[in-house]
């Protein structure tokens, strides 16, 4: 743990690692530490990021500077240890003697540490659960009256945070209901204790992620963007053709998280006949085999929440990458540890080589992807502060170039930047005929034309920014 620990410190940086989503949620908390409430980049009008919460833990960060990326690595730093003390303490409950791995395995993760370099919610998120879980354990078997107490009224606080960071949130608060009732049942505490602490993190994170939601809807109505819960029901209209194809996506990102090397191998979305499946299908019915052990044995609020949690995302059917199943690795890892039960001893040995190749394969990609690409996207922020001088405070719209330039990752990696330094959206659907006719200024490579209607206004190194000429 402790090597986990320091290879996260190593990882603390100025520089900012961007992902579309980092930008509302660093323009957000620029709103709130400036005075202007819960808006993105000044608009009340526009949608912002629809859970506030990530925002408002770093907004003090922007009192700071207006660009705190060394700070919010600390904070990140911070958290990610807090978050691994706290796998520690849950997984030396559910399983004493690998307690040590588990924590490091969480910890020292090749997907974990791309999202813990970025300005995302993911870390706090995680960090958040598994001190729910935590508190909670301590209020069912709290002897006093007042540290029950105080434990509960913690456990709630703490879950009613974490959904204002991700709507998800809600499937921990019914996992840690559904292990209150089934330990009860049990005989492994009262009924009394269990019905009053359901009650009490039920309706904390019902009436919170409700509220969220008929803020977001609110919203919705007047600026014309879509909602999550939008998303939620079109992919329920479709759900016999969704359901296969989000739950093709969960098995390979839980491949992806957890087998070394695998962080960057899937195949085309829905398709179950490729090479990767081969290999993550097999294991996650390893897993599968371990999770019915452990919920055989332990009424633990994690095991309850993992299937709930994953149905949310089967149904959601939408391509996230590696990022979701994260706040579950300490789960997933405790049903690795069951589904290898006969392998006893020897599953000592496995956790240690799997943490040793992680670390080797995460160290991999940050010294050789990541961190390059960092330095020398940050490089480029005076090009994104001239842009930005040159548009001045009233642009107008601002889009990139359409076609293979609006997919090319270092255009928009670099259309991120600008995003941040103009503290407003930057459009990448320019092909859209609604956002053409409103586009006065347009971002694309220095070595293509101008397009039809639009003259060099400034050269910006590998880039150039180009008017509208038309006074449209």
């Amino acid at each position: 743990m402790a090597v986990s620990a320091l290879l996260l410190a190593a990882q603390i940086s100025p520089w900012c690692y961007p992902m579309p989503d980092a930008y509302q949620f660093l323009s957000m908390a620029r709103s709130v530490a400036h005075g202007h409430g819960l808006t993105a980049h000044g608009d009340p009008h526009d949608g912002p990021p629809k859970q506030p919460g990530y925002s408002l833990l770093i907004s003090p960060l922007f009192l700071i500077s207006d660009r705190p990326f060394l700070e919010l690595s600390i904070v990140h730093f911070l958290l990610a240890v807090v978050w691994m003390g706290g796998v520690y303490v849950w997984a030396r409950r559910v399983v004493p003697a690998a307690a040590i791995w588990i924590a490091a395995l969480s910890a020292a993760n090749g997907a974990y540490w791309v999202v813990y370099r970025q300005p995302l919610s993911d870390v706090t998120f995680a960090c958040g659960c598994v001190w729910s879980i935590n508190f909670l354990d301590t209020a069912i078997h709290a002897r006093p009256a007042g540290v029950c107490m105080a434990s509960s009224l913690a456990a709630a606080a703490m879950l009613t945070a974490t959904c204002t960071v991700r709507y998800l949130g809600i499937t921990f608060a019914l996992g840690c209901c559904l292990a209150l009732l089934l330990g009860a049942r049990r005989g492994q505490f009262a009924w009394r204790r269990a019905i009053a602490l359901t009650l009490l993190l039920g309706l904390a994170a019902a009436a919170t992620v409700v509220g969220l939601l008929a803020r977001e809807h609110a919203m919705a109505l007047r600026s014309g963007a879509h909602t999550y819960v939008g998303f939620f029901k079109a992919s329920a209209t479709g759900f016999t053709n969704t359901c296969p194809r989000g739950l093709q996506l969960n098995i390979a990102g839980v491949g992806r998280d957890m087998i070394p090397g695998m962080l960057k191998s899937y195949g085309p979305e829905g398709k179950w006949l490729n090479i990767n499946m081969l290999l993550y299908i097999p294991f996650f019915a390893l897993l599968l085999l371990g999770w019915t052990r452990w919920i055989r044995r332990q009424a633990d609020p994690f095991a309850w929440t993992l299937p709930l949690y994953m149905a949310v995302l089967v149904a959601y059917s939408a391509e996230y990458g590696v990022r979701f199943c994260v706040p579950l690795l300490p789960a997933l890892w405790v049903c690795l540890w069951f589904g290898l039960e006969r392998l006893q001893q020897r599953r000592f040995r496995i956790l240690a080589t799997l943490w040793v190749l992680h670390v080797a394969v995460a160290l991999g990609y940050w010294l050789a992807i990541d961190l390059p690409g960092a330095r020398a996207l940050n490089r480029q922020w005076p090009l994104a502060d001239r842009l930005v001088a040159r548009v001045g405070a009233d642009a107008g719209l601002i889009a990139v170039a359409p076609g293979p330039v609006a997919t090319n990752p270092s255009v928009l990696e670099f259309v991120q930047l600008v995003q941040l330094a103009l503290d407003g959206p930057v459009a990448d659907n320019f092909d859209d005929p609604t956002v053409r006719d409103r586009t006065q200024w347009l971002i694309m490579p220095a070595d293509r034309p101008p397009l039809h209607g639009f003259v060099l206004s400034c050269p910006l190194g590998p880039y150039q920014l180009l008017h509208r000429s038309d006074n449209r």
